[in-house]
């Protein structure tokens, strides 16, 4: 049986913890000291960890993080998805995962910001994640980056984005 469970970060425990870090060990192969120096030292108290269980087993991992945004010259508070992830590739957990938090953002009306490889854009266009073609985007404080970037629940038609917070 799958369920969901959403954890802020400050109220993340240990054992919790180490789960993520060995399921973000699958795809971002750093050790698991490294994955808790991440989630530590990059997620604030109210970023959400977004879990998905397979039998009482953590099977998928997503975060989702308070982010600002200006589109079209204005300020907009939105999520950052980030770290979609989970234990064994091609089970449809990140699918589910993805399903999860579309519904997640429309019902709050939450506006979700993703950056990924090129080689995922189709995989997250699935989901109704529209991408931003580079003309469109200014990404100061990121310099040289090798990643798109894709937006959902858009409160308006995308002419500008400028990015300048954080990455997740």
């Amino acid at each position: 049986m799958q369920n969901f469970k959403i954890i802020k970060n400050v109220d993340l425990d240990e054992p919790t913890l180490n789960s993520i870090c060995e399921i973000k060990s699958v795809y971002w192969q750093y050790p698991i000291t490294s994955q808790k120096k991440w989630i530590n030292e990059n997620l604030k108290d109210d970023d959400l960890h977004m879990l998905l269980f397979d039998h009482d087993r953590l099977s998928g991992y997503m975060n989702l993080v308070r982010i600002r945004g200006n589109i079209n010259g204005k300020d907009y508070e939105m999520l950052g998805i980030g770290n979609v992830c989970s234990r064994v590739s091609g089970n449809g957990y990140g699918r589910q995962l993805m399903q999860f938090v579309k519904d997640y953002l429309l019902q709050g009306n939450i506006t979700g910001l993703l950056f990924c490889q090129p080689k995922l854009v189709k995989f997250y266009d699935r989901f109704q994640c529209k991408l931003i073609p580079g003309e469109k985007l200014s990404l100061p404080n990121l310099g040289h980056h090798e990643f798109e970037v894709m937006i959902f629940n858009s409160p308006e038609e995308i002419e500008k984005l400028i990015y300048s917070d954080r990455l997740f």
